[in-house]
């Protein structure tokens, strides 16, 4: 009777946990929901976009045209994480926004695109730190 080399059976134990945690890992069910993608622009009741990135104006520099609404939800985000530390200076209301000539729209500088997803970013993350609570 051969005698079972020790060797091997260590190889056999490690392929057989291999085995078992990759077959653990192959969940047919997703643990995270799926995102859902947007399938149409938001239009109010007169059918005026009123959210969000209308345009990307082609200047120099170039700049980005959004609605009041993004404003309002800009210059609210400020007012919440403006003072983080990470903004040097402190950020203040409608910093890089300016009014565009013959529309309801405002222009966002490139800068202000940055800070307003910096800031978007902070909240995302508060929300999470929230949840966890």
């Amino acid at each position: 009777m051969k005698s079972v080399d020790t060797y091997q059976i260590k190889q056999w134990v490690i392929i057989l946990v291999s085995v078992l945690c990759l077959a653990a890992c192959m969940s047919t069910t997703n643990p995270t929901p799926d995102y859902i993608q947007p399938q149409e622009i938001s239009y109010d009741e007169y059918g005026n976009r009123n959210a969000g990135l209308v345009d990307v104006v082609l200047t120099d520099p170039p700049m980005f045209e959004i609605t009041p609404q993004t404003v309002e939800r800009y210059n609210q985000l400020i007012e919440l994480y403006g003072d983080y530390p990470q903004f040097v200076p402190k950020l203040t209301k409608n910093l890089g926004i300016t009014k565009k000539q013959d529309s309801d729209n405002y222009l966002m500088s490139r800068q202000a695109m940055v800070y307003f997803q910096d800031l978007k970013d902070i909240q995302r993350m508060q929300i999470k730190l929230n949840k966890k609570d």
